[in-house]
């Protein structure tokens, strides 16, 4: 890859149609962070405890574990991006 092409450059057109869509939201949250009465709850299906309960239902125990250990995975790595000093992106 030429390096002196930007990703954004070269990244496909549906993941630049995500960005623009969720840049505003993180603009937004790098200039103010949500207060907790600004954060919608989740419907019942999407909560935590019943996800669990379909994993353990549904899926065997090497799904559930990999599905907590990927998504803590993800959480704790877009949260680092998110609240990363601007000035090293």
């Amino acid at each position: 890859m030429d390096s002196t092409v930007s990703g954004y450059a070269t990244t496909s057109l549906f993941s630049k149609a995500v960005w623009v869509s969720i840049n505003p939201l993180l603009s937004t949250g790098y200039q103010s962070p949500l207060k907790l009465d600004e954060v919608p709850l989740l419907p019942p299906d999407f909560q935590a405890v019943r996800t669990s309960e379909f994993l353990q239902k549904n899926f065997p125990k090497p799904v559930q574990l990999s599905d907590i250990y990927v998504g803590t995975t993800l959480i704790r790595s877009f949260i680092a991006t998110a609240s990363a000093d601007r000035t090293k992106l």
